[in-house]
């Protein structure tokens, strides 16, 4: 028996979410001299970069202990990159290899650039959840050194094993015991890059991960050794069994590493200027003239002039990326400095995010990166346009968690664009879907698209995509449930989302 009251509560929450935008649409430029003028075509960023052919999308989050706010993530061996945003949420899309290593590059809470790794390798569905964090980075170390000898980056195409990556994982939870959160696996599933409220972020604020060699160290934010083992014994712990000479962590040196985490602070980033990014519009419907301004001055402590320039990044909710650069033209003091980022349009419905980075110039040949800033901008669909092709779930999903065994289905639910839609008093979007954490329908949001084979052991039905393809709800049956006949499970699906306005698309 589902309970009704809630169901309508989602239903009241979606209809809003998914209610078509009101707004000024902007004119396109028109061609002058002629008595019927005609749109040129609308100017796009500079360096706007292409996706190729291909279905794959990765999703996740880049974090060391904290959001690798603004990380290059970039698929090792290859040109593709995107921009994460400011909590570290990434999208790659589309993948061509079915396996291969993830590299996150970010400034740290030192204000040093820091890279971390990961591995992946689709499986049956077409979205993988891949996140980026000292755990992944060790583990996808390890394995190529095992596999491969050489290490990260790679020096050859050699690529680790999954076998390898999944026995360095067992092998590295046994070693932290106590320490490591129970069920949790740091490439895939829910992820927050929060230490205060998720486990797994936090071990990565608690302790340090040291390869020498062929031996894993780990040790404590004091530098006191928690647990080592040679990495060829690795197995044999991931099968639970300790060999001579390994080390692994106990209540008492558990206990001694969370005080230090309790005492020991990360270092703060010294900020020496000060930069705030502002867009115009921020909020519009329909193609849309876009333009930025950027100012910049010295902090008080900041004593000399230095010549500056800003790169910016604009990241597309698919995501793709247009890059450019400009210079401010004159050396930087504690007066606020100016620069444009030049006017192009924006003429695909969806959420973007304007990334700026000031990078000062130490000398004619090198420069460095000191401070990022953004600001996000959003485009909507013009009531009574044609329809479009929508990038679902590109700021990831949120779903139900198992909460008990009377409901019909669990469900998934993804925006389209990354778009999020006004009812004329709030804005509603994921994060309101998300929000509902009662005990009959708790909700998680997670960085990846909804699953398309098994949710809490529940098979997929299909999705219901609803008013105007804004947005879809996946379906997927509940392991206890009798639904009778074959195809009962798809029937009733498709008669929960038709009765609502929606249009079913079953499992294929």
């Amino acid at each position: 028996m589902i309970h009704s009251a809630k169901l309508l509560v989602l239903w009241a929450l979606l209809a809003v979410l998914f209610s078509s935008l009101t707004a000024c649409t902007e004119e396109p430029p028109v061609e002058e001299g002629s008595a019927e003028a005609t749109p040129t075509p609308y100017p796009t960023p500079e360096g706007l970069t292409e996706l190729p052919e291909g279905d794959n999308t990765l999703q996740g989050t880049a974090a060391y202990g904290a959001a690798a706010a603004y990380a290059d993530v970039c698929l090792v061996g290859s040109t593709r990159c995107t921009r994460a945003n400011i909590d570290g949420e990434y999208n790659l899309t589309p993948i061509e290899p079915d396996s291969g290593y993830l590299s996150a590059n970010f400034l740290n809470a030192s204000g040093a650039s820091q890279t971390l790794y990961s591995y992946f390798a689709f499986t049956d569905a077409p979205a993988e959840t891949v996140h980026i964090n000292p755990s992944t980075d060790t583990i996808a170390r390890i394995a190529a050194i095992l596999d491969c000898t050489t290490g990260l980056p790679p020096a050859t195409d050699c690529l680790a094993a999954p076998e390898t990556i999944a026995s360095t994982l067992g092998g590295i939870q046994t070693l932290l015991g106590p320490l490591w959160p129970e069920g949790r696996n740091p490439f895939t599933g829910p992820f927050e890059a929060n230490p205060d409220t998720d486990e797994l972020d936090r071990l990565h604020e608690t302790i340090d991960y040291l390869i020498n060699g062929q031996q894993l160290e780990i040790v404590d934010l004091n530098g006191t050794l928690l647990a080592r083992a040679d990495l060829l014994q690795l197995d044999d712990l991931a099968l639970g069994t300790i060999p001579a000479g390994a080390q692994v962590v106990t209540e008492e040196l558990a206990e001694l590493a969370r005080s230090a985490y309790q005492t020991v602070q990360p270092p703060q980033q010294n900020e020496r200027f000060e930069m705030i990014v502002s867009v115009s519009p921020a909020n519009a419907t329909g193609p849309t003239q876009f333009a930025s301004q950027v100012r910049v001055r010295a902090n008080p402590a900041q004593e000399t002039n230095e010549a500056a320039r800003a790169r910016f990044t604009l990241l597309y909710f698919d995501g793709r990326t247009a890059e450019w650069e400009q210079d401010f033209g004159q050396p930087l003091n504690q007066s606020f400095t100016d620069i444009d980022s030049g006017s192009f349009w924006l003429t695909e419905p969806g959420r973007y995010e304007l990334i700026v980075d000031l990078l000062i110039i130490d000398n004619l040949a090198a420069e460095s990166l000191v401070l990022t800033s953004s600001q996000q901008v959003t485009v909507g669909l013009v009531d009574g346009a044609d329809p479009i092709t929508y990038q679902y779930g590109a700021e990831g999903s949120c779903y139900s968690q198992p909460a008990d065994n009377t409901r019909d289905f669990y469900f998934c639910f993804e925006s389209a664009n990354g778009l999020t839609y006004s009812d004329g008093e709030q804005n509603n979007g994921l994060d309101a879907l998300c929000s509902i954490t009662d005990d009959d329908y708790p909700f998680l949001r997670q960085p990846g698209r909804c699953p398309t084979t098994v949710l809490h052991g529940g098979f997929y039905s299909g999705y219901c995509t609803l008013t105007a393809g804004y947005g879809r709800i996946y379906f997927y049956q509940s392991p206890v449930r009798d639904y009778g006949a074959v195809g009962g499970a798809i029937a009733l699906a498709e008669l929960r989302c038709t009765s609502r306005g929606g249009a079913w698309t079953p499992v294929r």
